[in-house]
């Protein structure tokens, strides 16, 4: 499926152009990922770059030299192995693609409405299975929706349904039933998604690395990638738990995922803009990384 992405993007106009309107551009950018590990995830890098090669992706791996020849302005320290994808990587802008794909649902036919999901009707048959055992089959006939701006809610008919609730999906799988079910059934176990979360830091590296930036990943769980050709990255510490619901930013927070994501080797930063968002990453957590030869200017 990754590999049937990268062409989807690249060849986007195909399957979301629409006649006489402007063509799609997601900003895709075709560069490759850079997973950096460290003596103790050595190993589990080697097995995943194998099941990779394995289903036709193509990866190379790195030693400490050889990635400090192919990216000079890496600083290798505490780095014993690295995996770089050679093609069919890269990030775009899931917002274009997201509007693209709803473009092209419309331009198909399809009804968008605007509201919340608040519940479910239900349809019963009496089936019989190849024992001659009687069950009762319930299925969805019903969504029931309050639209936007309004106390009312409104019976939605439908054959089928899909959970593309993202974060929120075990909050609507909940509503019938599934993770609220006995022992021993189906319904017992919980959708395991749930929301999180993030933060991500954009800053100016004047005389940083331009298109040989790959999407780089510590060995820490903190990432960066360029934005642009202007000096310019995003970056963060993922997954860094943050607890509660508010979007309250501690103020020592900005500066550990500053100095845990970047491997600039002796390059000046400064920090130009944060954001928070909710995504479903499920919870893990990764040790800091702290370089010793980064400066940072005050924001």
């Amino acid at each position: 499926m990754s590999l049937f992405g990268a062409h989807f993007l690249r060849n986007i106009n195909e399957y979301l152009g629409i006649l006489n309107e402007d063509p799609v551009d997601v900003q895709f950018n075709p560069s490759g990922y850079l997973f950096l590990s460290s003596e103790k995830g050595a190993e589990i890098l080697e097995e995943n770059y194998r099941v990779q090669r394995e289903q036709g992706a193509k990866v190379a791996l790195l030693s400490p030299e050889q990635l400090k020849k192919k990216f000079p302005w890496i600083n290798t320290q505490d780095v014993a192995l690295a995996s770089y994808g050679l093609e069919n990587e890269g990030w775009f802008d899931p917002w274009l693609l997201l509007s693209a794909l709803r473009r092209k649902a419309l331009s198909m036919g399809v009804l968008h409405c605007h509201g919340e999901v608040t519940g479910f009707n239900y349809v019963t048959q009496e089936m019989v299975t190849s024992d001659g055992d009687p069950v009762n089959f319930r299925r969805i006939h019903e969504v029931i929706v309050q639209a936007q701006n309004s106390l009312e809610t409104q019976p939605v008919e439908c054959m089928a349904v899909v959970n593309a609730a993202g974060a929120w999906s075990s909050k609507v799988a909940e509503m019938i039933g599934i993770g609220c079910g006995s022992p021993g059934t189906f319904q017992e176990f919980k959708l395991p998604v749930e929301p999180r979360k993030r933060y991500i830091y954009m800053f100016h590296c004047p005389n940083g690395p331009g298109l040989d930036c790959p999407l780089l990943i510590d060995s820490s769980g903190a990432y960066f990638r360029r934005e642009g050709l202007g000096g310019n990255y995003i970056g963060g510490l993922s997954p860094l738990e943050v607890s509660g619901s508010s979007y309250h930013q501690g103020s020592s927070l900005e500066n550990v995922i500053l100095l845990s994501c970047l491997r600039l080797h002796r390059r000046k930063s400064q920090t130009t803009a944060t954001w928070m968002w909710t995504t479903n990453i499920s919870s893990r957590r990764f040790g800091r990384f702290w370089p010793t030869e980064c400066q940072f200017s005050s924001p």
